[in-house]
């Protein structure tokens, strides 16, 4: 049976006393890195929009359980985004970096209309879509210097 919690949380990531959405963006390397070493687009592709479906699920009933909007242990938007960014990334450690780091500058800044989103977007979808787009906005930049 599905657990929402254990998705939401990405494994129990979420409840990490620091920086859980930055841990969560580092932990996920270990599913988007060999993905895109290994595997083809149409995997990571697969891969992708099953955790995107789980996940606009679980971050649904995990919020009717909790009576939270976006808590801060919901990471799998993070994982999410995290795997937009890497998308366009050349296979190379300095550029994984940036995926990272541009990520995550995104995702706190939350420049428009990122911004907008997680104002306005009360929903899983909006959790889930404020990161999306950090990610693209991210994998915009990687394409753009690479």
């Amino acid at each position: 049976m599905l657990n929402s919690k254990w998705i939401s949380t990405w494994g129990g990531v979420g409840f990490s006393p620091i920086a859980p959405g930055t841990m969560a963006s580092l932990v996920s390397l270990l599913l988007w890195i060999p993905l895109m070493k290994w595997g083809s687009f149409g995997l990571w592709a697969a891969v992708w929009f099953l955790l995107f479906a789980l996940g606009f699920w679980a971050i649904g009933t995990y919020q009717q359980k909790t009576k939270k909007h976006d808590a801060s242990e919901i990471v799998i938007d993070e994982v999410l985004g995290q795997g937009l960014a890497l998308w366009a990334c050349p296979d190379h450690w300095a550029f994984i970096l940036l995926a990272v780091g541009l990520f995550r500058l995104f995702d706190i800044l939350k420049p428009w209309p990122i911004s907008w989103i997680d104002r306005s977007l009360k929903t899983p979808s909006g959790v889930l879509l404020d990161d999306l787009m950090a990610g693209i906005f991210s994998a915009l930049v990687i394409a753009f210097i690479s």
